[in-house]
């Protein structure tokens, strides 16, 4: 995969050759006879010096905040500039004192990062009995501070499979197959339709159908929606959103590593699908996740290109930039703001674009810290303030690109 840096790759031939001993062994392991030994023992072998490098390239590195010694003087603030040029700037946010005192601060958008999506709704198994306590105190104090709130997210299979949030497998498990689509389509529908009256006129921009596409390519993402409903789901979920509630706009949301690969064609190609078929999906989210690389900027512009042809409204939704990546840089704070800088710049100059979301406030923690290899391969440092709230390059990148426009 070319979105991978050097570092992963080296760590994944060299897992990969060991998963691949381990497999010789596992169905060969008769036919080894006396050799059988040796084999385990370099599968061993394999594994140490896996575990090795592994821990060696693994190590955080130290990387000096030379921003704190820069004077920064600007009469003037984010959410101030997004005004100013009809954009929002928003942040991911749970209910606590940063997203009190500083979204507010700071943002003219919010998006409850977990408190509106399903499995955050319900109780893991009683996907009837609702609590809308924590989202509706984040939606409310939302509305009280003049913030617009982007719902996340009504339909995301990968979330059942992965999370059992909730635990629809269990649910169906003891069904037949067409009591299990029957059942699975009612409980979605009715999800949709439960969340969106109790929100109604409170949150009119949601996320409606998030992550159809597999992580790494472009094939259609194997959850269980998609194994019992096939793809209509997708269709079939913006349909019963938009007639739920006709006032609401719609999103598709997804993550790409880099703008012109096989998941990015795959895309596109899936939503001219919806346009061309009339389905009400009035916008694509891009979650924007600097996860492995960093993306291409001018494939990036061409993709965003291509979205607004199809008449569709854009939003960068998720957005954050690991500092690691720019651990070559001689300065990789300073790098990692020109890249926010230039991504912006970007995003301002297609009319499609409505608004940019950082996936959070502070540095740490945050999502990434909790995600094995990356929680290794620190500092992450991804977003727009460190731990002590001062705002990074990141920020600045950020309004620059707002004041240059």
């Amino acid at each position: 995969m070319k979105a991978i840096t050097s570092i992963y790759l080296l760590q994944l031939i060299l897992f990969g050759v060991v998963f691949l001993s381990l497999l010789v062994l596992l169905f060969f392991n008769r036919k080894l006879g006396k050799k059988r030994l040796m084999a385990w023992g370099m599968f061993v072998i394999g594994l140490l010096i896996v575990a090795v490098v592994f821990k060696m390239k693994a190590k955080p590195l130290e990387i000096e905040p030379t921003y704190l010694d820069q004077p920064v003087s600007y009469n003037t603030s984010l959410v101030a500039e997004a005004i100013k040029r009809d954009f929002y700037i928003g942040a991911a946010v749970e209910n606590d004192s940063l997203f009190h005192h500083v979204a507010r601060e700071h943002f003219n958008s919010i998006t409850p990062e977990n408190a509106t999506k399903w499995g955050w709704l319900v109780q893991k198994n009683q996907v009837n009995e609702y609590d809308f306590t924590s989202a509706d105190s984040i939606v409310d104090h939302a509305i009280e501070y003049g913030l617009r709130v982007r719902g996340h997210v009504l339909v995301w299979g990968r979330a059942i499979d992965f999370f059992h949030m909730p635990d629809l497998n269990y649910i169906l498990e003891d069904l037949s197959e067409e009591e299990k689509r029957d059942t699975l389509e009612y409980l979605v529908q009715n999800h949709i339709k439960t969340t969106l009256n109790h929100f109604r006129g409170r949150i009119k921009t949601w996320d409606c159908v998030n992550e159809p596409l597999e992580v790494f390519n472009g094939k259609m993402d194997n959850n269980i929606l998609y194994k019992y409903l096939g793809k209509e789901y997708i269709a079939n979920s913006f349909r019963w959103a938009h007639e739920i509630d006709p006032t609401v706009t719609l999103f598709l949301n997804e993550q790409f590593n880099t703008y012109d690969s096989e998941k990015a064609m795959s895309f596109l190609e899936l939503c001219r699908e919806l346009v061309e078929d009339n389905v009400p999906v009035h916008g694509v989210a891009i979650q924007a996740h600097a996860m492995f690389t960093i993306p291409e900027l001018e494939a990036f512009r061409k993709f965003l290109e291509e979205l607004q042809a199809l008449g569709l409204k854009i939003e960068i939704a998720e957005l954050d930039a690991r500092l690691r990546l720019f651990a070559q840089e001689e300065d990789p704070y300073q790098a990692q703001g020109d890249f926010f800088r230039k991504f912006t710049k970007i995003c301002l100059d297609i009319p499609a674009v409505e608004g940019i979301t950082v996936w959070g406030i502070i540095d740490y923690p945050g999502f990434y810290d909790g995600l094995g290899v990356f929680s290794w391969h620190g500092p992450n440092n991804p977003l727009l303030f460190d731990t002590q709230l001062n705002p990074k390059p990141s920020y600045f990148g950020i309004l620059e690109a707002l004041m240059e426009r």
